[in-house]
């Protein structure tokens, strides 16, 4: 599927398809997703109530709205929603439904918009499977991710993922007396990881033995799918993170606001690449306790912290009357009244 000819006599060839996450800055998950020339983008909101709904229901439920932009077909679009997008929003609903944990936020609904903002074919496939990221984008619980696959048939030739032309041609049957009389486009929606179709979408005819050959071709796509789509979310977590760090790299740390006890238990001591801003402070002697001199000593060898910042955070620690020990490496802050006050002459001694 990825990389080869789409179908018999065809010299168009597709690659991966080209994924992004968190485009949509006011949504809670978001992709965009380029299938050749078709491009699509999904948003996922907040989980909200279900309007009108009076009795309380266990599951949740999704919305699902598949929209044409004005200027994404040959023939301009209209703004209202048409007979084709409607049945494709119901498409959408069916395909994702069974792959979320609606259990998991009763009485609520999460809304899912999918806009085709360039159609060249395969629209449905693209928007399921960008879809499926835009939810794990989001946070929804999910059992698996969703991935599509369309196909298009007339008589012999079959297209996998076909152009807008091809989808044409597939939909007008072929002439008489060809070998088959099959046409039509098949779109099926695919749990790789529990092999199992969540929605099946057929446009024409096809005769049943043509439709047990192809059904190997649906999920071979979609397995091929499946791995890109993984690593899309990994390359959004690990930018997100990187993120996250630097952005608290230049955050001071304020030891009297206790976000330095946060910031142990979320780094686990990786605070070497925290600058303390507010070192000179007077801090309560319950919140120096958690801090330990193992990270003082890892800021001032990273050249995150000077000498005499270092030496200033020391005098402060003297001020609050404790007491510094050297434990397996690592130096921990003491706050039994019983010991009396001891201190080091200087911390390079460590």
């Amino acid at each position: 599927w990825i990389g080869t000819t789409c179908g018999v006599g065809s010299n168009r060839v597709i690659g991966p398809p080209d994924l992004k996450t968190g485009v949509v800055t006011q949504a809670k998950g978001s992709a965009y997703m380029e299938l050749d020339k078709t491009k699509v983008i999904c948003s996922v909101y907040d989980p909200r109530e279900i309007p009108g709904k009076t009795d309380y229901s266990m599951n949740g439920e999704l919305y699902c709205e598949f929209k044409f932009a004005p200027f994404s077909c040959v023939a301009r679009r209209g703004h209202q929603h048409d007979t084709e997008e409607k049945e494709l929003s119901l498409n959408l609903k069916r395909a994702l439904e069974p792959a979320v944990c609606r259990h998991e936020f009763p009485n609520f609904q999460v809304d899912v918009y999918a806009q085709v903002i360039e159609n060249d074919g395969s629209a449905l496939a693209a928007a399921i499977t960008c879809a499926g990221l835009a939810l794990a984008d989001a946070c929804v619980p999910m059992y698996d991710l969703v991935t599509a696959a369309t196909l298009g048939i007339h008589g012999d030739l079959q297209f996998k993922d076909p152009s807008l032309e091809e989808e044409m041609l597939c939909t007008s049957a072929p002439p008489e007396g060809s070998p088959s009389r099959s046409y039509g486009i098949i779109t099926v929606a695919y749990s790789p990881t529990h092999n199992q179709v969540s929605e099946f979408s057929h446009q024409g005819s096809v005769d049943m033995d043509t439709l047990a050959t192809v059904i190997p071709t649906f999920t071979e796509a979609c397995q091929l799918i499946y791995p890109v789509i993984k690593q899309a979310l990994i390359s959004n977590v690990t930018k997100t993170i990187k993120k996250r760090k630097k952005e608290a790299s230049n955050e001071p740390v304020d030891l009297c606001s206790g976000h330095l006890l946060e910031c142990v238990s979320m780094y686990q001591g990786y605070l070497a690449w925290f600058r303390y801003g507010a070192a000179d402070k007077i801090v309560r002697v319950d919140q120096l306790r958690y801090l330990s001199g193992y990270i003082i000593i890892a800021l001032y060898s990273h050249s995150l912290m000077t000498r005499a910042e270092m030496c200033s955070l020391w005098r402060t620690v003297e001020d609050c009357g404790g007491l510094w020990r050297k434990n397996k490496g690592h130096i921990f802050w003491l706050t039994s009244k019983k010991q009396p006050q001891q201190s080091y002459k200087n911390l390079t001694e460590w």
